[in-house]
Order: structure tokens, then C-alpha cells, then sequence
């Protein structure tokens, strides 16, 4: 019930950002540019300061199914997992209100403040897609796999 509940927030976003590019004259693909990405993957990169490439290579291949293991190495993999999406969703929210802060430097032009809240959304939309259509699923395959040994 988590992933659909995480489905209806992407949703939402998603359609937040697009009424509110449209409303604003702004064509669509304006949400789908790579630099918010970029953010999102700049935040998985602290997943490092907790775990090692090995350690993380071996999650991803858990999740995957290509690599068995106990059931405690499938426990660390799925804290990992986990941490991954959660790392993803923190940077976004700190990119996301650093541009709410710019947006709200610039107050004197109401026409820029639609737009620069509709880009501040972008990283959301990326790490919350990130999340419900790749971590959740993994985290899934793990449990699964955890119950199975």
C-alpha cells in the first residue's frame, strides 16, 4: 500500500508542475531537464559516506536477483536500498528550497515567481519517480527474497 500511496504523491507533483508551467507559458519539457536530475544523483552520492562500492554493488545485485546471499546480508542490503531512496528524496528537498528561497528573493516580478516555483518542484518529481518506480520495487524483491531463506 506504500507504493501507491508514493504513485499518488508523484502524481500530484507532477501534475502541480504541469499546471503550473502552463499557466505560466512554459512548455512541458522545461520539467524534464537533466540538471534537477543531476541534484538528485549528487545525493546518492552520500551513500557512500555510509557504505562501500562493494557493499553497495552487492545490494543492487540482491535487488536484482543475480546474487544470493543469507538472510542478514539481505537485511544490510535493503537498509542500503532504502538509504538510496532516502538520500535521493533529501537532496532534492534541499535543492527544492533553496530555489523556493531564490524564487522568493525575486518578489518585485510576479510573472518570474510561477516559473522559478515550477522549477523548484523539478528534483522532487525526479527523486520521488526514482523512489516508487526503482527503490520501492527493489526493496520489494528484497523483502521477498528475505522471507524466502
Amino acid at each position: 500500500m506504500k507504493w501507491i500511496k508514493a504513485l499518488f504523491y508523484v502524481l500530484f507533483i507532477f501534475a502541480g508542475v504541469s499546471l503550473t508551467t502552463a499557466m505560466n507559458g512554459m512548455p512541458i519539457d522545461t520539467i524534464f531537464e537533466p540538471t534537477a536530475f543531476i541534484f538528485v544523483l549528487a545525493g546518492w552520492v552520500f551513500i557512500f559516506a555510509n557504505y562501500s562500492l562493494s557493499e553497495v554493488c552487492l545490494a543492487l545485485g540482491q535487488a536484482s536477483g543475480l546474487v544470493q546471499s543469507n538472510a542478514q546480508s539481505l537485511a544490510m542490503s535493503q537498509h542500503i536500498i532504502a538509504a538510496i531512496g532516502n538520500y535521493g528524496l533529501l537532496a532534492a528537498g534541499t535543492i527544492n528550497l533553496v530555489t523556493v528561497f531564490a524564487a522568493l528573493a525575486n518578489l518585485d516580478d510576479p510573472q518570474a515567481l510561477g516559473i522559478a516555483f515550477a522549477v523548484s518542484l523539478r528534483p522532487l518529481v525526479w527523486a520521488l519517480t526514482a523512489k516508487v518506480f526503482i527503490g520501492i520495487p527493489l526493496q520489494h524483491n528484497l523483502r521477498h527474497a528475505q522471507m524466502e531463506v
